[in-house]
């Protein structure tokens, strides 16, 4: 079974501010427990559930693949959101700095044609 990541990254550090984070993720969110790094980054998030890490200077958000597919817009910061399928080998990039839409990049193998050499 391949790596399945996705995620939301800021440039903000949201622990003290959990409203303006819900607005950007558009959910509540209710602490349930901490965990590890490798349980935040494991394969398959449910649709209702992330994790969340704060460092100096950002928030990263594991989320769904479903949600992290879309780009995340807010005015004063940068976003990047992000989802890595090997399974389906499929990814999606998105960048958006301070509101504007900046980078999407999309690919998906069963839009790609096989090459024989």
């Amino acid at each position: 079974m391949g790596l399945n990541i996705s995620g939301l990254r800021i440039n903000k550090n949201y622990k003290d501010n959990l409203s303006d984070l819900e607005s950007i993720l558009d959910e509540k969110l209710v602490f349930e427990k901490d965990v590890t790094f490798e349980e935040a980054s494991e394969n398959w998030k449910e649709d209702t559930y992330c994790d969340i890490y704060y460092s100096d200077k950002g928030t990263l958000v594991f989320l769904a693949m479903e949600k992290s597919g879309i780009e995340f817009q807010t005015k004063k910061q940068t976003t990047f959101s992000f989802f890595l399928s090997e399974m389906t080998m499929t990814f999606s990039v998105n960048y958006v700095e301070r509101g504007h839409f900046c980078l999407l990049y999309t690919s998906d193998a069963a839009d790609e044609e096989d090459s024989v050499d």
